[in-house]
């Protein structure tokens, strides 16, 4: 069956329930984000609503550390979901900034500033850091230290997270473009207009790259970027929430509050009617 989180996802809910009164007592003036929680070595990590990042057992939700301290002023808001690798909590605050953090104690090894806002979640591999800004710009960092190995500049805004797929690095912009770039050197290998903004990752499965352009959903082949569709899925509403594909199948969800199940290689409904929410829909689909 389908869910709109998992059962891994209901036990971060409750961890981060006990950590609502943790939030309560810090004070200032509420600010907007919407980070999710990444779950890593019997540790949450997770960006607040009041601007800060929290670590928190997982065990009984008491907190490990936040960043930015309590006697430091808080981001304006995280939007990215933190990222944990190798040891490492990487948090690209809404301010412009990435930071990477010791993920045991939360003390700070480098940050890298942008010039503008960040709301899509980076992407770590290989000892490379790809993060996207609204400078705009695609930056490829060293994940030891920081420095700089390329960057790319799109049109526009960059709001969903980047996609990494065989050497490839997939970019969905508000440019209404989606960019497929060369992982090792920030060039541009194709890319594809969909007649509208994109804010939904691109998510690729045997060798195709699937998103949603405003209503429309996409087929591209993640190689050369031609359709692979006869004609883009129309979803009937404006589709916010990421692509998720399990068992051959892509499910979807819309902002009129629809659920979609597609067959990948077609994009036929494989329901005889999109199950209907009783609201908008802006997170992906967890199928168990």
């Amino acid at each position: 069956m389908f869910r709109i989180f998992s059962a891994r996802s209901a036990w971060a809910i409750v961890v981060l329930s006990a950590a609502a009164f943790l939030l309560a007592g810090c004070g200032g003036a509420p600010v907007t984000g919407w980070s999710s929680a990444t779950i890593a070595n019997q540790t949450i990590y997770f960006g607040g609503t009041n601007g800060r990042v929290y670590a928190l057992s997982t065990a009984e939700g008491a907190l490990k550390w936040q960043f930015p301290l309590k006697e430091a002023n808080p981001f304006t808001s995280v939007y990215a979901t933190p990222v944990v690798v190798d040891g490492v909590a990487y948090v690209a605050a809404h301010d412009s900034k990435l930071f990477a953090l010791d993920a045991v104690s939360g003390a700070k090894r480098w940050e890298f500033a942008t010039s503008k806002s960040i709301v899509s979640t980076p992407v770590v591999s290989g000892g490379v850091v790809y993060l996207a800004a609204n400078d705009p710009k695609v930056y490829a960092l060293d994940a030891a230290s920081g420095a700089k190995k390329w960057e790319f500049a799109p049109k526009g805004d960059v709001w969903a997270d980047l996609s990494l797929a065989d050497g490839m690095l997939y970019v969905a912009s508000l440019d209404h473009k989606v960019y497929a770039l060369d992982a090792a050197t920030g060039a541009k290998i194709w890319e594809f207009d969909a007649q509208g903004i994109v804010t939904t990752k691109p998510v690729v499965a045997q060798g195709i790259v699937y998103f949603a352009g405003l209503s429309q959903v996409y087929a591209l082949d993640a190689r050369t970027g031609q359709a692979r569709w006869d004609k883009p899925f129309d979803a009937g509403n404006w589709v916010w929430s990421n692509p998720t594909i399990v068992n051959n199948v892509i499910y979807l969800a819309t902002l009129g509050g629809q659920i979609h199940a597609l067959d990948p290689q077609t994009a036929k409904p494989l329901w005889s009617e999109p199950y209907k929410a009783a609201d908008a829909i802006r997170s992906a689909i967890v199928v168990d």
